[in-house]
Formats: structure tokens, C-alpha cells, sequence
């Protein structure tokens, strides 16, 4: 009937919920920054849609007006639909029994759960073939991964820039380290599905960072970087601006109004790969709880 826009946000629960949509054949967008963005919801999300979240032992369904403004409880995923589509309250319980019987294998309604498959559409993940990593196999911080450590010639270039990345196989994330002539801190790119995206990201993302082109009189010569980086990990065609701002567009929130789904703006941190890699660990570990408003706990008693 329609394609919805699948939302999964940064939580404890992220890689299960990314799992189960994976599995029956969806395209869920992964999004590591606006969890708790109150006004990125409110000014963004204005169709058919819903929210979702575990909470205490319970699982909700609720709407961006039911945010509050300090996010004391915040959505896990997503599920939005275009412009001018209208669903139903029927609707939406058939699609929140089906989510429900593919998390936690509770039954379902048969008609219900078949108006949900009638309702939500079917994409197919596509995921790009890659060329083999080789480097040492480590396991560091509890994340095995294969560290490659990089120091390649530049003949154009007077200066000595570093770089390393660090692939973790079960996460499908690659960390891209990225170290200046006379800076203290590196860059770090994170790549969330890289199965999916792929090296190129190391070159927009970087963009990303408030501080790559902030106070440098020599960024031509990041530039001459980049452009010898992408020839040396053979990437097809050349590093231009034109791969940077085809990144920035898709990021635009207006997007979802022309029934495109807004990618998620660039990860990038100020910290070495190691710093990186433990943050990650805790965050996959879980420190917050979620913990649901009265009113919703009622609502799905």
C-alpha cells in the first residue's frame, strides 16, 4: 500500500531493531545524532507517523507530541510516512502487533498482521560487494576488528599525514583516523554500515568536522591528501567536491518531504581510533535506561 521511512536511532537496542527490519527485507536509515534532538523532531517530522520505544518491560507506540522537552524518554525507531498518506488507529495497531510478533514473537491478530504487510512496503537491501582488509586481526576492547596501519608516500606532499582505519566485523563499522601535520588531536571517522556505504565516506565525512576547514592556511594541501588517499585505497574516478556536496544534500531534513530519506550528518570525532573504539563499547553496553511516561505505559497496558 505505501513505503514508510524507517527510522533507527542511536540506543542499546539499535543493532536488534536494525536486525529484525534487515531480515524481512527492509531499508531502515540508521541515525547515531538525533535520538534526543526534541526540536529536530518537532520541526521535522510533521506526516504520518510514529514512534517507538522499549521501556521498563513494555514496548510503546507514541507520537512527536508526546516528546517532551528535556527527552526524558526517547525513541528507539521510527516509522514515517510521505506527505498527504493517512493511516488509521487500526492501522497503526496492526503495524505495532507486527513489529511486536517479529521482536519478541508474540502473537498477532492473522488479519491484522496481514492489513500491517498489506500496509508497509518491502525495499530490498542492496549491499555493495568488498574487496578483502588485509592487516593484523586484533581484539581490543572487546571488539575484534582488522587494524590497518597506513603510511603511504605523497610525493605532492612536503608535510607528514597519518592515517589508519580499524574495521569491526560485527558491528559493520569502520573507524577512519585521519592525523594532520602540526595537530594535536586526530580525526576519527565513523562509518556505521560500511557493508552498505563504503570507503567514500571517509572523504565526505571529514568535511563534517566544524574544525577541518576552520583557521588553515594550507587546507589546499588536505585536499592533495585526500586526492592521493582515494587513488591509494583504489576508489573509482577522483575525490572532487562534487562527492563532498552530493553528501551534504542528502542530508537535508527537506528531503522527507519529497519522499527521499535525509541520511544521517557526518560521525566525527577529535580522538584516536583506540579513544574511539571504547566509547563505542560503552555505548553498546548500555548506561541510560529508558524509562516511559505514565500515560504511555497506560496507553499499552
Amino acid at each position: 500500500m505505501f513505503t514508510p521511512h524507517i527510522f533507527v536511532f542511536e540506543s542499546n537496542n539499535s543493532q536488534k531493531i536494525l536486525s529484525m527490519f534487515e531480515e524481512q527485507k527492509f531499508s531502515p536509515f540508521y541515525d547515531a545524532k538525533h535520538t534526543r534532538d526534541y526540536n529536530w523532531f518537532l520541526n521535522n517530522i510533521k506526516s504520518e507517523h510514529r514512534l517507538y520505544s522499549f521501556g521498563g518491560e513494555g514496548f510503546y507506540d507514541y507520537q512527536v507530541e508526546d516528546l517532551n522537552l528535556d527527552m526524558t524518554f526517547w525513541p528507539e525507531f521510527m516509522i514515517v510516512f510521505n506527505e498527504g498518506e493517512v493511516l488509521n488507529s487500526l492501522d497503526w495497531s496492526a503495524i505495532y502487533l507486527w513489529i511486536r510478533f517479529h521482536l519478541f514473537s508474540k502473537s498477532c491478530d492473522e488479519l491484522l498482521f496481514k492489513r500491517a504487510e498489506d500496509i508497509l512496503g518491502k525495499p530490498v537491501i542492496q549491499k555493495n560487494g568488498l574487496e578483502p582488509i588485509h592487516g593484523e586481526l586484533v581484539d581490543e576492547y572487546e571488539f575484534k576488528g582488522i587494524l590497518q596501519s597506513i603510511k603511504p608516500e605523497f610525493k605532492k606532499l612536503e608535510s607528514s599525514y597519518g592515517f589508519r582505519e580499524y574495521l569491526i566485523l560485527e558491528r559493520d563499522t569502520m573507524l577512519y583516523e585521519v592525523v594532520r601535520p602540526n595537530t594535536l588531536l586526530p580525526f576519527t571517522v565513523v562509518v556505521e554500515k560500511f557493508s552498505t556505504k563504503g570507503p567514500v565516506y571517509l572523504f565526505t565525512d571529514i568535511y563534517g568536522s566544524n574544525e577541518w576547514d576552520i583557521n588553515r592556511s594550507d587546507c589546499r594541501f588536505d585536499f592533495i591528501f585526500l586526492q592521493n588517499l582515494w587513488v591509494f585505497l583504489k576508489m573509482d574516478g577522483e575525490f572532487s567536491m562534487s562527492v563532498v556536496k552530493k553528501r551534504v544534500d542528502a542530508c537535508y531534513p527537506d528531503r522527507m518531504s519529497k519522499g527521499e530519506v535525509p541520511e544521517i550528518e557526518p560521525i566525527v570525532y577529535r580522538r584516536s581510533i583506540e579513544n574511539v573504539l571504547q566509547s563505542l563499547l560503552k555505548k553498546d553496553l548500555g548506561f541510560n535506561m529508558n524509562v516511559p511516561p505514565f500515560e504511555l505505559i497506560k496507553r499499552r497496558q
